[in-house]
């Protein structure tokens, strides 16, 4: 916990920030679960991802962010996702990622555009992932961390993904660290 008066009118600001997102995120959430997409909540286009990326890492991360490092294109183009769902796997990957190196590593976050899509990877040089364990990552509640709260996000991941038209990918070598890929679809231009 952090006491208010040691925090700076401008990480208040950032705070706010970022509570009023995310309670605007979830609330659209609740929404589509209860409406469903095409009531309410449809947008499938995500028009400038590389906007999304830069804000959501210090708004969700706070001083965490500063230890992921970007490898981006200048421009990323539209991916066909909503933009909640793109934001909900990022934090997912980049909150394991960070999990990972809790000692220091290092995390980035880079981005390859084809034709047809855009992959977006994170890695980190954390412990990794056992190979006898890499099977059962993405099943609901599983988890390498011993923390009950944790063991959802990467199901999660995968779903939303799955949803959106893409594919989530994972490499991983024992002691050295693991790269998830997002393959998600550009949007029609």
């Amino acid at each position: 916990r952090i006491a208010l008066e040691h925090i700076d009118i401008e990480q208040r600001r950032l705070l706010g920030q970022a509570i009023s997102s995310e309670a605007e995120r979830l609330g659209r959430l609740v929404q589509r679960y209860v409406y469903g997409n095409k009531l309410i909540g449809g947008d499938l286009c995500t028009p400038e991802p590389a906007a999304l990326l830069r804000e959501l890492l210090p708004l969700t991360l706070g001083d965490r962010a500063s230890r992921v490092r970007f490898e981006l294109p200048a421009e990323l183009p539209a991916l066909r996702v909503n933009p909640d769902s793109l934001r909900q796997m990022l934090i997912n990957l980049i909150d394991n990622a960070l999990t990972a190196t809790a000692d220091g590593g290092e995390v980035t976050l880079a981005a390859h555009v084809d034709e047809v899509s855009v992959s977006l990877a994170v890695r980190d040089t954390g412990r990794g992932i056992p190979a006898d364990v890499l099977p059962r990552i993405f099943d609901d509640g599983f988890t390498t961390s011993g923390d009950s709260w944790r063991g959802l996000g990467l199901g999660l991941t995968r779903r939303l993904c799955a949803r959106a038209g893409g594919r989530l990918g994972v490499k991983s070598t024992f002691g050295k660290g693991s790269e998830f890929t997002l393959v998600l679809p550009r949007a029609p231009s």
